[in-house]
């Protein structure tokens, strides 16, 4: 059986896409997800990996959790979209 490649830590990014308020009731286990994102979000800034968060035309949708955003690395700030 062969392995896997290894990842490389410049071809790697975590992409958080449209964690935000109006999908918090909607989304089973939500406090689970946030957690185990805010997990992977430390983990890639303490290894200087690149992090972009996208939000779904916010002004219906509300922005990105508030929990998320203050785990983002300096200098991260979401995506505005209004197409999927």
């Amino acid at each position: 059986m062969e392995l896997p490649p290894r990842l490389e830590k410049q071809r790697v990014a975590l992409l958080l896409i449209d964690l935000q308020e109006r999908f918090r009731e909607l989304i089973d286990g939500m406090s689970g997800v946030v957690a185990q994102c805010s997990r992977l979000v430390r983990f890639f800034d303490r290894l200087a990996m690149p992090v972009v968060v996208t939000e779904q035309y916010p002004a219906g949708l509300g922005r990105t959790l508030p929990e998320l955003l203050q785990v983002l690395p300096k200098g991260v700030a979401p995506i505005e979209k209004t197409t999927f």
